[in-house]
């Protein structure tokens, strides 16, 4: 007789802790705090957004909300005004954790003050590493995005596609 899936995850998650409990370096890998916490957002027609700041490297990071219909959002996030990856900025792992908490941290702030109907957050595909063995790190990316936003009973995620994105939706009116 086998074991069952809720045995097999309490072996994982102690084997996890172990591990963790002996490389004090990876916690602080995802422990890593965000760049900034606090935001003040500026709206024009077609979205809502934050002004540029900088990263401790000197980047520029600039976070949006781009309007859809029905108070819906998509989420964007630019590193020296590119979506998606620059060749020129290189961040370690630490950094990009900051980077992912940061951007978590606007949104947590985003769906509080402007209490969206739903806010999707989608990968760019240049996350993807395939050819050097990293399939799936989009996913990891943003399944770890998803686990830094902070609890909102009046959202849930929703719409969780295998690349990793998802959106988040509102349970009920407000």
């Amino acid at each position: 007789m086998g074991m069952t899936l809720e045995i097999y995850k309490r072996k994982i998650k102690t084997l996890i802790k172990e591990i963790l409990e002996h490389n004090p370096e990876l916690n602080e890998i995802f422990d890593s705090p965000p760049f900034k916490t606090e935001f003040d957002f500026k709206e024009n027609q077609d979205e809502v957004y934050v002004d540029t700041f900088l990263d401790p490297k000197n980047n520029k990071i600039k976070i949006y909300f781009y309007k859809s219909k029905n108070n819906c959002y998509l989420l964007d996030f630019t590193v020296n005004g590119q979506s998606g990856k620059d060749n020129n900025i290189i961040y370690s792992l630490k950094e990009y954790t900051s980077l992912i908490g940061t951007v978590a941290k606007a949104l947590t702030q985003f769906l509080e003050e402007y209490k969206p109907n739903a806010v999707k957050i989608d990968g760019e595909d240049t996350f993807q590493k395939q050819d050097i063995g990293k399939e799936g790190q989009k996913a990891n990316i943003y399944h770890y995005f998803a686990s830094k936003l902070e609890i909102n009973p009046n959202y849930m995620v929703s719409d969780r596609k295998p690349d990793g994105s998802f959106n988040l939706s509102r349970k009920s009116k407000i």
